[in-house]
């Protein structure tokens, strides 16, 4: 501890005052080791996977959470059978928590954070899915990382006085805020800190065992005595510091007694253990190879990362393969083992797909299997029943931008390794409506390579509000480093897609997207209804302007309304005719104003009725004769016929 004696002394009063207030840990009671037991009582199989995030680290912080694509994501978790996903929050502290500029101790959470986590919930909820957020990862003593303060988070994580700021001035503001909610599976503490730790990590910066132990502790028992009913666990990156009965003598990092020990908080224990596995990690450490009793935990145990896809001892001479692989096993096995074995769950990573091992898998490759799982065992999995419409049609991807600063461009991203070695052009049909005002611009930009190199197109498009479609298109040969001209990008190792957007003096109304493509090879089409790009909310008064994402179907709609002042219900939507004007009516009231949108057939907006929080109906005055499709937040759709 890098404190005075003097002030250990009074911190040390302070904390133990603190520290006495001990809760009852049986209102968290786990009776039985292969489910998780609910604050509600139910007693669940934890199965599903990582998302990990939408946008790194920015998921929370100062930045709306891009929606969007968080719920499409969730809906592709449901409709698989998954009945969790793994989100982390914090991640590395480039944007939430806040710290204070002169202390450099946290002061309070980013504006956005408890709002995004709580729309997170939301999301989760309607679709009938767990979320189990991560506070804090390895990462934060990732000092290299954009935005990365190391010595705010050091004192975070290495001092009396930096642990308790965190703890009143962030962690416990959050969880009081979202409470008992029925979505939260538990708050997870860290995700695999051993990657921080002296001796054994592999950060750019590394702090203690006792240190990285102290703060689990602590951080648990504040969430305890905050809300006493909620679960709290932590990630371990394997299991071999998460039993004491390994053969060359692991130890139980996270038992009840090593935690109270080290951190000296009576409350502050793990309601059920974590652990991760990957085929680096050694064949004994492998939950796929032994029942969940054979590591003699006196808890539930959840694998909470493990590949989505099947590996053998070749994928160690992938050229992205740095990891030596000890054992091999098949993606049609891994979720019913654990389930077989005793386990109370199983989460895969990951939703996108890793960046640097693409063998590792991702959605497509295990979705298959969590259904298969879900079907066979659905009474232990399922959270509620969820009916859902499919759209189907020819999707486009409309973007809500406003923009008044020409020095501040946005960008849209897509995260997935790709190689586009073998093509010569990169384009995306863009149309923009006759009601948008103003001018805007936009190109291409890649990042490659492992440094995640930023390389541009020279190439600006700058489509005109005539509501026709146009292509903007960039030569992948001449896409370049942006710091120099002459060092051309590495097409065959391309990390992120990104369309970056601007203006030279102001635009505001709706940009359409439709057909990205390799030459003619169609790279995403929208119409299955994902955005496939998200908003890159890495700066946050860039990602302001970004007013909404979300994929619509102007050109197929289901459902028509004739000449009749009778209701037609269609998803959250009801609709109906009043003579010059349309009443409107909702199905559930939103935490948050959202937009009811009524487009001309072609593509023209007529009216944005912004809907506040908690109102569910209300009245457009005047609607023009003829023919008008209405959307609420891009998905519910009706045409509107004269």
């Amino acid at each position: 501890m890098r404190t005075t004696p003097t002030f250990r002394i009074a911190l040390g009063c302070l904390l133990g005052a603190a520290l006495s207030l001990t809760t009852d840990a049986a209102v968290r009671s786990q009776p039985v080791k292969n489910r998780v037991t609910l604050p509600s009582g139910r007693q669940v199989y934890v199965s599903g996977m990582n998302l990990a995030w939408i946008s790194y680290s920015a998921d929370v912080g100062s930045s709306p959470l891009d929606t969007s694509s968080f719920r499409i994501a969730i809906q592709d978790a449901r409709d698989s059978g998954s009945n969790t996903m793994r989100v982390w929050l914090s991640t590395n502290g480039a944007h939430d928590p806040v710290y204070d500029a002169n202390t450099g101790l946290v002061k309070g959470l980013g504006t956005q954070t408890i709002a995004n986590v709580k729309s997170m919930l939301k999301i989760c909820a309607e679709n009938g899915v767990l979320l189990l957020p991560v506070l804090m990862s390895h990462n934060f003593t990732e000092s290299t990382q954009n935005g990365v303060v190391y010595a705010n988070n050091k004192k975070l994580l290495t001092t009396d006085a930096g642990i308790k700021a965190y703890v009143d001035n962030a962690v416990t503001p959050l969880v009081k805020a979202i409470g008992v909610d029925s979505a939260l599976l538990a708050w997870e503490i860290f995700n695999e800190p051993e990657g921080m730790i002296e001796g054994i990590g592999w950060t750019a910066e590394r702090i203690t065992k006792n240190q990285m132990l102290t703060v689990v502790n602590r951080v648990a028992g504040a969430i305890h005595r905050a809300v006493p009913e909620v679960l709290v666990s932590n990630g371990a990156q394997t299991m071999a510091t998460t039993t004491d009965i390994a053969a060359d003598g692991s130890v139980n990092w996270y038992s009840d007694a090593s935690l109270k020990a080290i951190g000296g908080d009576a409350d502050g224990t793990l309601d059920f253990y974590m652990a991760h596995y990957y085929p680096w990690n050694g064949a004994k450490y492998s939950p796929f190879r032994k029942k969940s009793s054979a590591w003699n935990l006196d808890k539930p145990l959840v694998i909470g990362e493990f590949p989505a896809g099947s590996w053998s001892l070749a994928n160690a001479n992938m050229p992205k393969g740095y990891h030596p692989i000890y054992d091999e096993e098949k993606i049609d096995t891994l979720f019913s083992n654990l389930y077989n074995n005793g386990y109370a769950g199983g989460l895969s990573w990951c939703y996108f797909g890793d960046t640097y091992d693409s063998w590792l898998g991702d959605f497509n490759t295990s979705a298959p299997f969590l259904a298969s799982l879900y079907r066979a065992n659905t009474a232990a999995i399922k959270i509620k029943d969820v009916n859902r419409v499919k759209r189907t049609g020819n999707g486009i991807l409309e973007i809500g931008y406003d923009n008044d600063t020409s020095s501040v461009w946005s960008a849209l991203k897509k995260d997935s390794t790709m190689d586009f070695s073998g093509f010569k052009t990169i384009s995306v049909k863009v149309l923009v409506p006759k009601s948008a005002k103003g001018a805007f611009k936009m190109h291409w930009v890649l990042k490659t390579k492992d440094a995640w190199e930023w390389d541009v197109s020279d190439t600006y498009c700058a489509p005109g509000a005539d509501s026709t479609w146009s292509t903007c298109s960039a030569d992948l040969a001449k896409i370049h480093y942006y710091a120099d001209p002459a060092t051309l990008a590495d097409l065959k190792s391309v990390h992120s897609l990104i369309l970056q957007i601007g203006t030279d003096n102001s635009f505001h109304g709706k940009i359409w997207l439709d057909s990205v493509k390799l030459d003619n090879t169609l790279l995403y089409s929208f119409d299955n209804g994902k955005p496939a790009f998200g908003a890159d909310a890495y700066n946050a008064n860039e990602a302001a302007k970004v007013t909404s994402l979300s994929v619509i179907y102007p050109f197929s709609v289901p459902t028509t309304i004739a000449r009749t002042t009778a209701p037609v219900q269609h998803g959250q939507m009801a609709l109906r005719r009043t003579g010059a004007g349309l009443a409107w009516e909702l199905a559930q009231s939103q935490d948050q104003e959202t937009v009811l949108a009524i487009h001309a057939i072609d593509g023209r907006e007529v009216a944005a009725i912004k809907v506040p929080a908690g109102v569910t109906s209300g009245v457009l005055a005047n609607l023009p004769k003829g023919a008008f499709y209405a959307t609420f937040q891009g998905r519910s759709q009706v045409l509107l016929v004269p």
